[in-house]
């Protein structure tokens, strides 16, 4: 342990170094259901890639040496997030690792307050009072003496009067000493408990010395951070004290030379290496990660600990893998560095992205893992070269395997994504032999995802959702029923009673629902009757995320005020004429009473490269209730109170936000403001124009 203690603290002295930081961490998931990951989510997948979390890929990493995957198998997507079988969080993937695990899932390694060893340290100290044979009652008054300490991180300022005056043996007298300099420590006082511990360390008794010589590495360390620490919990890395780093390195050295094999050696290693990231000293940090990375139990609560605490202290606060020898931590800042832009739409320039040169110069690193290298390769060619081919060089097709490693389902991922890419005609057949290797969560439901694109994409979409089909990923096909399917589609699924009763939901509300918005009334009218065989939704049964309703086509709100005949009757007299003024104040009502006004805004279209947004299989234009009552109100055979309704109705789309609710082009304020007066000034007597204050 001293050899070890040495070589890491040996440039502990330098100037501290600032890397930029690259972001990493979660913040607001955005599921990009498509094949590529160029940009940071924190909505991870299980192939190794630039958009995920460093996190999980360093996981993957670890697991995949280990050879080992997660322990336990994500359940049904009742997260409300959408994420499906196909994406995760990271709380998510660490705990499908360390299942057993308890506490805050989003503490950090060695990243707590002074404060927190305090309590979790009352029972060492009883230990050594026991064993140290001081007689009972001094024990005792130093066992309550204690408790003053344990004020210092009370928020209170209450705190004894007195030191206990009854402790007068050399021993007790050592602890006594102990005690104040630690009450010194947790107030913050650095001087003093500097001095206080350092008069301790030829202390006779073991435990006091021993614990001493530790703790003037914790006070000098935390007396570094200190300047550095922000009102607001920020921390500014330039105004840390560097000439208490270097002390603090110092006293650790101590403490390893005097005790080998001490009891605080974990927690002294910990120390070391947050003194080597004050510092900047990259290349001694990254070595000592790569020994931990090597014995880090995978599946154990302290791998994913470890996880996170690489992630903070080393791979947000470098612009590259320079000067870093671990495979696997080079692999995952070279996939950091792969990345397009921290945010998708925020493209960067090609040139600042990891060069082949740089990735060539790295071999030697990957000498006992080609298999990593050539994958790393491949992803610079997927991702930043935009070279299919030379991914399909890189990646032989190895797709008929009983099971895969994260590295190799990694690489035969990219494979397959290198094939859509070049619109190979056998992309469907190497999806269809992968799947059956594809064993570890979350693997099948991305293959999933790339076969149902290549079907929706080669106008197969019906092949989706064959009795036979492959493609079981209950968000996967909810997609696709919601964004591309035609209503002969739709209505097989709603009809079919051997499938689950959420996805025959999903597609008879989809079916109704774009029928009534693009003005398909007679064909709505007709499958009405279907809600008639499709079950009733079980609290809790479903595991579609935020799945529609057919409340609303069952038992709709059809007026607040305005009188509406029932939804049916308004779909056939719109059937039989289209521009039937009440039927349309009608339509319009159950759309705003129904929960409908603005609903696209909330399920935007997938863009043209993501499942769901290739084809639209409804060519017809959806309506929009704004346009109804500009419609009516212009009509000269509308019915007075009709007309007062629409003017009344139009204003009230921008009622209380100013923002149109209602769809369409929508109403300027000057045109809001004419409206409002004509209300007023040709139908003053109406109910509409009486409840009408102003204007938005």
């Amino acid at each position: 342990m001293v050899r070890k203690a040495k070589w890491l603290l040996a440039g502990l002295g330098f100037v501290a170094w600032a890397g930029s930081a690259q972001a990493c961490g979660d913040g607001g998931c955005e599921m990009r259901w498509g094949l590529k990951s160029p940009h940071l989510s924190c909505a991870g997948r299980a192939v190794l890639s630039p958009g995920n979390d460093s996190r999980m890929n360093l996981l993957f990493l670890m697991a995949d040496r280990a050879g080992k995957g997660p322990v336990s198998t994500p359940g049904p997507d009742l997260s409300g997030y959408g994420y499906g079988r196909s994406f995760f969080e990271w709380s998510m993937l660490r705990s499908a690792f360390t299942p057993a695990r308890s506490g805050d899932e989003e503490s950090r390694a060695s990243d707590g307050s002074r404060c927190d060893s305090l309590a979790g340290g009352a029972s060492a100290f009883r230990a050594a009072l026991a064993a140290s044979g001081i007689a009972s009652g001094e024990q005792q008054q130093l066992i309550a003496a204690r408790e003053r300490v344990q004020l210092a991180c009370g928020g209170t300022q209450q705190t004894l009067a007195e030191w206990p005056a009854g402790v007068a043996s050399a021993k007790g007298q050592a602890f006594i000493g102990y005690l104040k300099a630690a009450e010194q420590f947790y107030t913050g006082d650095w001087d003093a408990a500097r001095s206080g511990f350092a008069a301790l360390r030829s202390a006779k008794e073991l435990w006091v010395a021993e614990t001493a010589t530790y703790m003037l590495a914790r006070v000098d360390l935390n007396a570094a951070i200190a300047p550095a620490l922000g009102d607001y919990g920020s921390f500014e890395k330039d105004k840390v004290d560097m000439a208490a780093v270097t002390r603090a390195a110092n006293a650790l050295q101590a403490y390893f030379r005097a005790f080998p094999k001490g009891r605080y050696g974990a927690s002294a290693r910990g120390l070391v290496r947050r003194a080597l990231w004050l510092t900047g000293n990259v290349k001694l940090l990254a070595r000592e990660y790569s020994r931990m990375l090597g014995e880090a139990p995978v599946g154990e609560e302290a791998a994913a600990a470890l996880v996170e605490e690489i992630d903070i202290k080393l791979l947000t606060q470098v612009n590259s893998a320079d000067g870093i020898e671990d495979p696997l931590l080079v692999a995952t800042l070279d996939l950091m560095a792969m990345r397009d832009a921290d945010y998708e739409g925020d493209e960067r320039d090609k040139s600042a992205m990891l060069s082949a040169a740089a990735l060539d110069g790295q071999q030697p690193v990957f000498a006992a893992r080609p298999d990593l290298g050539s994958l790393l390769s491949a992803n610079h060619a997927y991702y930043v070269a935009g070279d299919m081919k030379r991914v399909l060089a890189l990646v032989p097709d190895d797709a008929r395997q009983p099971a895969y490693g994260p590295v190799a389902f990694s690489r035969q991922y990219l494979r397959g994504m290198a094939l859509a890419a070049l619109k190979d005609r056998n992309e469907a057949g190497f999806w269809l032999e992968l799947i059956g290797g594809a064993k570890l969560p979350w693997q099948r439901a991305l293959v999933e995802l790339a076969l149902a694109m290549n079907y929706e994409r080669s106008d197969r979409l019906g092949s989706v959702f064959a009795k036979d089909s492959l493609v079981k990923d209950a968000t996967i096909r909810s997609i696709l029923l919601s964004n591309v399917a035609g209503a002969g589609l739709l209505r097989q699924q709603a009809s079919d009673a051997s499938l689950d009763r959420a996805e025959r939901e999903v597609a008879l509300y989809t079916l109704l629902d774009k029928q009534l918005q693009r003005g398909l009334y007679g064909a709505f009218v007709s499958d009405l009757a279907l809600l008639g065989v499709v079950p009733r939704n079980p609290a809790g049964e479903s595991e579609y995320v935020a799945q529609p309703s057919l409340d609303p086509f069952r038992e709709p709100r059809v007026s607040d005020g305005y009188p509406c005949a029932q939804l049916a009757a308004n779909a056939r007299a719109l059937a039989a004429n289209p521009r039937d003024t009440k039927a349309r104040l009608c339509l319009g009502d159950f759309w705003r009473l129904n929960g409908f006004d603005r609903a696209g805004e909330y399920r935007a279209a997938p863009k043209a490269d993501e499942l769901g947004g290739f084809a639209v299989a409804f060519a017809e234009q959806p309506l929009a209730r704004s346009d109804f009552y500009r419609e009516i109100i212009a009509d000269p055979a509308a019915a007075a109170n009709d007309k007062a309704y629409a003017l009344y109705r139009a204003v009230m789309c921008y009622a209380p936000s100013g923002s149109n609710d209602c769809g369409g082009a929508g109403y300027t304020p000057a045109q809001r403001r004419a409206y409002f007066q004509q209300l007023k000034r040709n139908y003053p007597q109406s109910p509409w124009a009486q409840k009408l204050r102003s204007y938005w």
